[in-house]
């Protein structure tokens, strides 16, 4: 019975390894069958990837990393810092894309090779020039755009197999998102709408520009004409050597000289027809505008002040600051010396006027009835002590109809341009051969104008130069488009689309859910105890100080000499003797000191143990020794330090602490919203990857890495400097 048993086991295991070999064998069977052809690298819901289309990829992209990563991009980066690559968008599309979609766009829209002082674009990252590849000299090189020498130097990347399995995953994720904008109708909007047609209308309009432009080539005769009249200004330089500066100078008075003829010869073959009336306020009345004035509250004035304050949160101090004001110092010298509120650097002056209201009972008992150069008594106010002197007394008044005229009639224009816009939205405002313009087309495109661009088109006058802009504009987009610009253009057009269809979509599912107002103050403190020791401050010293120079002249090649040394000395020295003698330091400091700031309690913060962080701070640093030295109220002997003579007195110290979680709450909100804006956008590019259903092949994959590493140059004819 038993042995029956051990060989029905026996059996039943020998059936299902057969049968696991047999299901085996079938998935290979489909695997192969899968990716029969080699050429298919990828297979995913929307299609295949070929290894054509993968390689013409890496060559649009131009990979700057030996391992191309997964960025904000959603794509292979153009640079080896993945946070970085946010930042180098190709110029046409930099000003497309807002900054809010900077992390969700798929990828870049054309070479972006980061550039740093000193660089090549392809040479400086290899460590030397890439003649070596691209043939030509180094100088040579340095004077061709990026793009044109960007493919020769692809062959120095050692991409590995799996780099080819991240730039796929970058191009189906690309995919993704388009069927993610199209299925969820993103950006639809009428505002993103404009700025697409605007933006890829842009692209063919400059390229007709610049045909023009090469075009324009000024006759040998001109170019002489132009050198014989001008000989001063190329001094020793021949024709042949000035040549280039005269083409360039003389290209550029033709185009200028061009451009208005070229738009006055579209508009005589152009329909153009406008309806300025549509946007043209009534004057106001002499009785609307009395009118305005009676029914407005806002031109009676309250009563107001304008005062000087010394604040400070201790009995004693205010007390000292009380006896000085008695003894005749005057009352912005005490505000520096002892006030600790705002303002207290600039005599403790409010910049602006104090109206009833503005501050609490007590304060207003203390200072409202008080006249015009008059100070109050020392008073304290919720923990506070107060010392205040009225400058300035303004009674309660209503401004004259004279006074206001003119803001009143700017408002009721405003108003009336207002209604005019709502009453005509749909009213064709201009066209252009068989293109309208309503009212609301045109106030939608002025209220997209850029805020510094506003005060030239304001007013009638400014809204009826716009309108001959966008004629002028729809004028060049249609030669553009009969001289074929639209469709020579059609792939920087889409990629523009696409970037600022993405940028909708962070809006959309990014951004717009989640903001500082998400972030709770219990999030925001946990943060701040998990990273304590990023807000600590190191010790502190309030410290003001004399400064002397040695020498008269100033700059670094100042050099002084040794009489002009004793001299500085003697001023130093004589300084010193004055505070020793009770002198105080302030009114010295301003006596002597060229530094006007210097009397003012300034903040300094010992160095030690802290990283410096600019050549100027390292410079500094035997200041810093100095001061942290001293004792609070001691005043150090003059000494030297760059060709300068120093006298530093240290009114308090404060050891190191933390910085309070209240000063920092809205900026760690900050950095948690950007932390939660990037998990999100993670997570919506996982889900897009988990629907792509995506199935690489490997073997494919793997024959592209080994081809292209059997490809690459070997060390002898790669150019000098090159580590890749």
């Amino acid at each position: 019975m038993q042995f029956h048993n051990s060989k029905k086991i026996i059996l039943a295991f020998t059936g299902l390894f057969g049968l696991a070999l047999m299901l085996a064998a079938i998935g290979c069977e489909k695997k192969n069958r899968l990716f029969m052809d080699d050429n298919v690298v990828a297979q995913f819901v929307n299609g295949v990837i070929t290894t054509d289309q993968l390689t013409a990829y890496i060559s649009k992209i131009g990979p700057k990393c030996h391992t191309p990563v997964m960025s904000c991009h959603g794509g292979a980066t153009s640079g080896c810092d993945s946070d970085k690559s946010c930042d180098m968008h190709d110029s046409k599309t930099a000003s497309a894309v807002s900054e809010a979609g900077h992390e969700i766009t798929a990828k870049h829209t054309g070479p972006a090779l980061e550039r740093s002082e000193g660089m090549d674009c392809c040479g400086g990252q290899h460590g030397g020039e890439h003649a070596g590849c691209c043939g030509g000299s180094e100088e040579a090189l340095k004077k061709q755009s990026c793009e044109e020498h960007e493919n020769c130097c692809m062959q120095h990347y050692d991409l590995k197999a799996e780099d080819y399995q991240n730039l796929v995953k970058a191009m189906v994720l690309e995919q993704m998102l388009q069927e993610y904008i199209r299925e969820n109708k993103i950006g639809r909007e009428e505002d993103t709408q404009d700025l697409i047609k605007y933006l890829t209308e842009n692209v063919y309009v400059t390229d007709t520009h610049l045909e023009m432009e090469e075009s324009m080539n000024p006759a040998e005769l001109e170019i002489r004409k132009y050198y014989e009249e001008n000989k001063k200004r190329f001094g020793l330089r021949t024709l042949s050597e000035a040549r280039d500066d005269i083409v360039k100078i003389l290209k550029k008075k033709m185009h200028r000289e061009y451009m208005p003829k070229y738009l006055a010869e579209l508009k005589r073959n152009a329909f153009v027809r406008k309806d300025l009336e549509l946007l043209k306020p009534q004057e106001p009345s002499e009785s609307e505008l009395r009118r305005f004035y009676r029914s407005r509250s806002e031109y009676e004035e309250p009563e107001k002040i304008k005062v000087r304050q010394i604040l400070t949160h201790s009995r004693q101090k205010a007390e000292q600051a009380q006896s000085q004001l008695r003894s005749g110092v005057p009352f912005s010298t005490v505000a520096e010396r002892y006030s600790e509120g705002p303002f207290a650097e600039g005599g403790g002056e409010a910049p602006d006027y104090i109206k009833r209201g503005d501050r609490s009972k007590i304060f207003e008992e203390n200072v409202f009835n008080l006249r015009e150069g008059d100070t109050s008594i020392l008073f304290e106010d919720n923990g506070s002590f107060y010392i205040v002197q009225v400058v300035e007394k303004r009674d309660k008044r209503t401004k004259s109809f004279e006074e206001v005229a003119d803001s009143i009639r700017k408002s009721l224009i405003i108003e009336k341009e207002k209604k005019l816009f709502e009453d005509n939205a749909k009213r064709t405002l201009f066209t252009v051969n068989n293109r309208s313009y309503t009212v609301e087309e045109f106030k939608r495109r002025y209220d997209n104008l850029p805020i510094n661009s506003r005060a030239e088109f304001s007013g009638f006058s400014g809204k009826e130069k716009l309108i001959d802009r966008m004629i002028e504009y729809e004028l060049l987009v249609d030669d553009a488009r009969r001289k074929m610009f639209d469709l020579k253009n059609k792939e920087t057009i889409q990629e523009i689309t696409n970037s600022i269809l993405q940028g909708s979509l962070y809006e959309k599912e990014v951004v717009s859910k989640i903001g500082i107002k998400d972030i709770s103050d219990e999030e925001a403190r946990e943060y701040y105890n998990e990273n304590r020791k990023r807000f600590t401050q190191p010790p502190r010293a309030k410290v003001s100080y004399i400064r002397i120079p040695a020498s008269k002249s100033w700059g670094p090649n100042a050099n002084p000499n040794e009489s002009e040394r004793k001299a500085a000395k003697r001023m130093a020295d004589e300084a010193y003797a004055m505070i020793k003698d009770g002198a105080d330091f302030g009114v010295v400091a301003r006596k002597y000191s060229v530094d006007d700031w210097s009397a003012r309690k300034l903040d300094m913060y010992e160095e030690k143990d802290m990283q410096f962080i600019s050549l100027a701070e390292v410079r500094m640093h035997p200041l810093h020794e100095v001061v942290f030295a001293m004792k609070e109220g001691e005043v150090s002997e003059p000494f030297e330090f760059q060709d300068n003579y120093y006298i530093f007195k240290v009114w308090e110290r404060s050891g190191k602490g933390y910085v309070a979680f209240d000063n920092v709450k809205e900026a760690i909100k900050r950095v948690l919203v950007v932390r939660k804006r990037r998990e999100r956008t993670e997570t919506l590019k996982e889900q897009l990857m988990k629907k792509s259903q995506l199935v690489l092949n490997e073997h494919a994959l793997e024959a592209m890495a080994k081809k292209q590493a059997e490809k690459k140059p070997r060390t002898e004819e790669t150019h000098a400097g090159h580590s890749g």
